[in-house]
C-alpha cells in the first residue's frame, strides 16, 4: 500500500515511475489487451454486430476496455505528479508533459468511443443513431501544445515541438491513407504524396511568415526550422482530425444502411 501511496502521489523518482510503472506496463502489458480487443472487437464488427441483432458481450468488450484505461488514468496521474518533482535535466521534464498531454487526449477519445457504443448497444431501438464525433478533441489538444510550448520561449520546448511535427507528419498521413486505401499497396501509394504536400505547404508558410516580418522590418526571432515545426504540427494535428471525422462520418453512414 506504500508503494502504491508512493506512486499515485509522485514521490517515486521519475525515471522509475515513468519507464517501469507507465512505459512498459502501458505499451506492453495493456497495449496487448487493447490489441486483443481491436482484433476481437473493432468498431465496425461492434456497429455491425449490434445493429445486425447480434448481442456481443458488452462486459467483455467492457473489461478489455476499462482494464488499460484505469492502469493508463493511474499511471499518468503518477507520472504529471512525478514529473513537478523532478529536478534533473528541463530537457526530459517538456517530453514527459508532451507525451502525458498527448496521453490524455487520447484517454478523452477512448471513454467518448466507449460511451457511444455503450449508448449503441442499449438504445438502438430508440434516438441512438449515429456516433458521436470526437475529433475536435484532437484539434484544441494539438493547439494547445503548441501554444503552451511557444509560449515557454525555450530551445527544448521548440526542438520537441519539431520532431513532434516529423511524428506527426507520419501519423497523420498513414491514417488519412488508411481510411481511404482498400490495401497496403493503395496506403503506400496515397502516403507518399500527402507527406510531400505537407512538406511543400508547410514550408511555404513558414518562408511567407519569414517574408511578412521582412516587409514589417521586423526581426524574424526564430529558425526556419522551429518555424516550419510548429506550422507542420498544427496542420497535421487539424488534418488528423479532419481524418478521424471523415471516419465517423463512414461509420455513421454504415449505420444508416442497416438502419
Amino acid at each position: 500500500m506504500n508503494i502504491l501511496k508512493s506512486f499515485i502521489s509522485g514521490n517515486i523518482n521519475l525515471v522509475k515511475t515513468f519507464w517501469i510503472f507507465y512505459f512498459f506496463p502501458l505499451y506492453l502489458l495493456t497495449g496487448s489487451i487493447t490489441l486483443y480487443r481491436e482484433i476481437y472487437y473493432p468498431d465496425y464488427a461492434l456497429i455491425e454486430a449490434i445493429l445486425g441483432g447480434t448481442k456481443l458481450n458488452l462486459i467483455s468488450y467492457t473489461i478489455l476496455m476499462i482494464i488499460p484505461l484505469t492502469y493508463r488514468i493511474v499511471s499518468t496521474i503518477a507520472v504529471w505528479k512525478s514529473s513537478a518533482k523532478y529536478n534533473g535535466r528541463r530537457l526530459w521534464y517538456y517530453i514527459v508533459r508532451f507525451i502525458i498531454v498527448i496521453d490524455v487526449a487520447y484517454i478523452i477519445f477512448l471513454f467518448i468511443g466507449f460511451l457511444n457504443f455503450a449508448l449503441f448497444y442499449f438504445f438502438q431501438d430508440e434516438s441512438i443513431t449515429e456516433i458521436y464525433d470526437s475529433s475536435w478533441i484532437i484539434a484544441i489538444v494539438g493547439i494547445a501544445i503548441a501554444a503552451g510550448m511557444k509560449s515557454k520561449k525555450d530551445k527544448h520546448a521548440d526542438n520537441i515541438i519539431f520532431f513532434a511535427a516529423i511524428a506527426m507528419l507520419f501519423v497523420s498521413s498513414i491514417t488519412y491513407a488508411l481510411i481511404r486505401a482498400n490495401n497496403m499497396q493503395e496506403v503506400i501509394v496515397q502516403t507518399i504524396p500527402t507527406i510531400l504536400g505537407y512538406i511543400i505547404i508547410t514550408l511555404s508558410i513558414s518562408y511567407i511568415c519569414k517574408l511578412f516580418y521582412f516587409f514589417r522590418r521586423s526581426e524574424f526571432t526564430i529558425t526556419i526550422k522551429i518555424c516550419w515545426g510548429y506550422c507542420a504540427f498544427i496542420v497535421t494535428i487539424l488534418h488528423l482530425s479532419v481524418s478521424v471525422s471523415t471516419y465517423i462520418e463512414i461509420m455513421n453512414k454504415m449505420i444508416k444502411n442497416y438502419l
